[in-house]
């Protein structure tokens, strides 16, 4: 049944766009019995993976903008232990917003501690699988019950299957991010022609609305490239990534 349940899922990707494949993950979290479903692609990045329009991906999941935005600009990636917990393991791991016990590393830290609060009010408990690519990136799909009981359940049935579906995810989300940003090769990082272009113009301080017009594009055009270029170049934003690129020689006008 969980290789029926595999096949059908990669079934269901083909040919899908970035939004559409994050509710086909949702309908299948849905199908085994899970309430929520989250993707990080970078571990190391506090920005969230958006789609071809410039949206958040977590959208298509059901995520509301609030949360998302208030998830970005309160950098809880930084304090999350689910976050940390992915540095330390490749093996699937369940969690519960209620206390330490489920972390293995002793007593949470006060920002800790903050960032599950958050988490507690759409969630009771989950299982995180952490995908570990080259060059050091990490991902993670994390399934999620408000149910303490149910995710310890859930787990225990269908392990094998979350961490199977997830890999293939992973797998298929940085297929599908490499076919929609056809990379110029350049030195150590592969920034598309876009993506040069828009941190060039970010290095003027110009803002993304007017990145956009001055490209004919949209604002959340935009912000999608620079915001593939400051993953890209393992930025924590755009000025850091300004930064980067010019002492690499990507662009060259400079501050």
């Amino acid at each position: 049944m969980a290789q029926a349940m595999l096949d059908d899922f990669k079934h269901a990707l083909v040919n899908q766009n970035l939004a559409a494949s994050g509710q086909c993950l949702v309908q299948m979290a849905q199908y085994i019995g899970w309430d929520e479903v989250a993707f990080n692609a970078d571990i190391s990045n506090h920005h969230l993976p958006v789609d071809e329009k410039g949206q958040y991906l977590a959208r298509s999941m059901g995520w509301s903008p609030d949360i998302l935005t208030e998830w970005e600009n309160r950098r809880l990636a930084e304090d999350c232990p689910v976050t940390q917990a992915c540095k330390r393991t490749m093996a699937p791991f369940y969690w519960d917003v209620g206390g330490s016990e489920a972390w293995d590393v002793g007593a949470l830290r006060e920002e800790q501690k903050n960032a599950l609060r958050h988490y507690s009010s759409y969630s009771g408990a989950g299982v995180t699988v952490p995908v570990h690519r080259p060059q050091g990136r990490a991902a993670y799909v994390t399934w999620i019950s408000r149910s303490k009981d149910q995710a310890q359940q859930l787990y225990t049935d269908h392990r094998d299957l979350l961490f199977l579906a997830a890999h293939y995810y992973v797998q298929w989300f940085d297929e599908r991010y490499d076919h929609i940003q056809p990379e110029k090769p350049s030195d150590k990082v592969n920034l598309t022609a876009r993506e040069l272009e828009c941190l060039t113009w970010a290095s003027r301080g110009k803002t993304e609305e007017e990145i956009g017009m001055i490209l004919g594009r949209s604002q959340a055009t935009s912000r999608f490239h620079l915001r593939n270029a400051i993953s890209k170049l393992n930025a924590s934003n755009r000025t850091h990534a300004v930064a980067k690129a010019c002492s690499m020689g990507l662009i060259s006008s400079c501050f």
